[in-house]
């Protein structure tokens, strides 16, 4: 059995432009050096890695790399970091062989976007170490050596749409309580027809059926359990992976995140402001 810590605290969720789930698997257009980033994002910036300041609404951006990590350490590896930063439509493979080696290594991290890349023939896929509220949507996280994602003591993230298949170990975990599926309801086509559910990932030796042909699995596909009995599950798992999936997009039309009171309250505070404003005129 696998041994967890269950903990858990609010998720906030980036602006819909980060979250990328229409993006197409785009080639990446450079190949790159391994990446090593230790809260040194302004050097990181200066060196042409990346663009963006590091907030929320402008995170660090690294994309369209592809990254041979030659066998030696991480292909990109981050530590002691809590700038906003995105890593977007890269392609990382042949990292070090060892448990503390992957395609991607986050380490005591935090506001962090993986989204839409691929790690294949790594040790691990995607390592997340220490870390906490990261979120990794459609990945594409297949063939590696050891664990296709590892999770030890990261919390307050969430992982869906992503297509983790043909690793040793799809997914493994430690003290760790994330969510697996989406927190939002996503329109989407599957096989010529439109439908409407939350959204989960594709597990290589998911066994489950899908009696109504929504592309979603009946029956949660299962990540392991913590103490105290609490049970943690993919309850949206996609029957196919994620490339059959196309026209994704948010049910509610609402910004991921901003839910409906705080909308009201920022629409309400918008008024109130402009009405202040024409009579003092």
């Amino acid at each position: 059995m696998i041994i967890g810590l269950m903990f858990t605290v609010p998720i906030f969720y980036a602006p819909s432009d980060t979250l990328g789930v229409n993006t197409p698997n785009l080639k990446s257009s450079a190949n790159s050096n391994k990446i090593y980033i230790k809260n040194n994002w302004t050097a990181t910036k200066s060196a042409g890695i990346c663009t963006g300041e590091g907030t929320r609404s402008n995170p660090y951006l690294i994309k369209h790399r592809v990254i041979d990590a030659g066998g030696v350490g991480s292909g990109i590896f981050i530590e002691n970091s809590s700038e906003y930063f995105k890593i977007q439509n890269c392609t990382v493979f042949n990292s070090e062989l060892g448990t503390d080696h992957g395609g991607i290594n986050l380490n005591k991290v935090q506001n962090g976007i993986l989204v839409n890349n691929t790690f294949h023939d790594n040790y691990h896929g995607i390592k997340l170490w220490s870390s906490i509220n990261i979120q990794v949507i459609r990945n594409r996280i297949h063939s590696n050596l050891g664990l296709g994602i590892e999770l030890a003591y990261t919390n307050n993230s969430i992982l869906y749409l992503n297509t983790v298949n043909n690793n040793l170990v799809n997914v493994g975990f430690w003290w760790s309580y994330n969510e697996y599926n989406s927190r939002e309801k996503f329109t989407y086509t599957f096989q010529g027809n439109t439908y409407t559910s939350y959204l989960g990932n594709y597990w290589g030796g998911y066994s489950g059926v899908d009696g109504n042909s929504d592309g979603i699995g009946d029956t949660p596909f299962y990540i392991g359990s913590h103490f105290h009995n609490a049970t943690l599950t993919d309850n949206y798992p996609l029957i196919e992976p994620i490339d059959y999936y196309s026209n994704i997009s948010l049910a509610s039309g609402l910004i991921p995140g901003y839910h409906i009171f705080s909308l009201i309250f920022i629409i309400s505070l918008t008024i109130l402001i402009i009405i202040k404003v024409k009579f003092r005129k």
